[in-house]
């Protein structure tokens, strides 16, 4: 969990307000930062990302750049710095144990 909404600092419908010690920015399909409002590929870092998926060579390289991970989700951020869910990149879910 990166983007949390937390007791006093609520917007309902919204992820929340990235967590301390985490990092956010929402990108183009060209990894260029967006606008407050404009929808874009959810990326984070931290200190606890994982730094590959175990065993899955590719799916390493298409997920982790550098110290950011693509988490194949998109969204939007607001001018109070709330995250908003629109969808999957992939159109769909999934779970993945890193290593």
């Amino acid at each position: 969990m990166f983007i949390a909404n937390r007791p006093g600092a609520v917007r309902p419908g919204s992820s929340g307000q990235i967590i301390p010690g985490y990092e956010a920015k929402i990108v183009n399909e060209n990894r260029q930062p967006v606008k407050p409002g404009d929808i874009g590929n959810l990326l984070v870092q931290s200190d606890s990302t994982c730094s590959h998926y175990w065993n899955q060579h590719e799916k390493s390289k298409s997920t982790i750049e550098g110290n950011w991970i693509r988490t194949g989700d998109q969204y939007y951020l607001d001018a109070d710095g709330y995250f908003w869910y629109v969808g999957r990149s992939d159109d769909m879910l999934s779970a993945a144990v890193c290593g």
